[in-house]
């Protein structure tokens, strides 16, 4: 599957509410849908919203979004629909040709605690922060020795750990990583297939 093959969603015309956009258009075949919080988007830019009031039998709809400029092309050729049990982003680093994706094996770290208002403490890979240019550790941080002890595949969100023989990840920053089971590498990167939007559903 492709980005293309998703439904594809075109805009007759806008109305400005204030916060809001109401984007009123149809769809050229009807999807799946599991529920109205979803995405717009195209190979670069994506607006999250509501899908309401959809018409299965002409395909109009009105899809309630939080932005108020909006690219041609939504207009012109419409942008693809999809749920929002993945973000644009999970797509677009799987069509990535120019992504270079390494085997490699997971190794517990330290990781850096960060405490929250609820109560709790956000942790992060000491071996990213410590990456990122001049990083001085805050009074209110500490260190958890071996707390970053697993990592998550970004399409079936799987744990990876120092159990898992082998994994593989992508670099987007300093110290960071896009990290996929073998599964998932083999069966959606590699390929380029974006099925795995519509596996995960059928799944359950």
């Amino acid at each position: 599957m492709r980005l293309e093959d998703l439904a594809k969603f075109r805009a007759d015309r806008i109305e400005d509410c204030g916060d809001q956009s109401h984007i009123y258009g149809r769809f050229d075949t009807i999807p799946v849908m599991y529920g109205e919080r979803s995405w717009l988007l195209n190979a670069s830019v994506s607006y999250y919203g509501d899908i309401l009031d959809v018409d299965h039998a002409s395909g109009a709809a009105m899809f309630r979004a939080w932005d108020h400029e909006f690219v041609p092309e939504l207009f012109e050729t419409g942008l693809s629909w999809m749920y929002c049990s993945y973000n644009p982003v999970d797509v677009w680093k799987v069509l990535d040709e120019s992504a270079i994706w390494q085997e490699t094996d997971f190794r517990v770290s330290d990781a850096i605690a960060t405490p929250c208002e609820d109560g709790w403490r956000q942790l992060r890979s000491a071996d990213a922060m410590e990456l990122s240019a001049n990083y001085e550790l805050q009074p209110e941080q500490t260190i958890v020795r071996g707390g970053w002890d697993h990592e998550h595949c970004f399409i079936c969100n799987d744990h990876i750990d120092e159990d898992q023989p082998l994994c593989f990840r992508s670099a987007y920053g300093k110290g960071t990583f896009w990290w996929a089971c073998p599964s998932c590498y083999r069966k959606w990167v590699i390929t380029q297939d974006i099925g795995f939007l519509v596996a995960d559903h059928n799944q359950k």
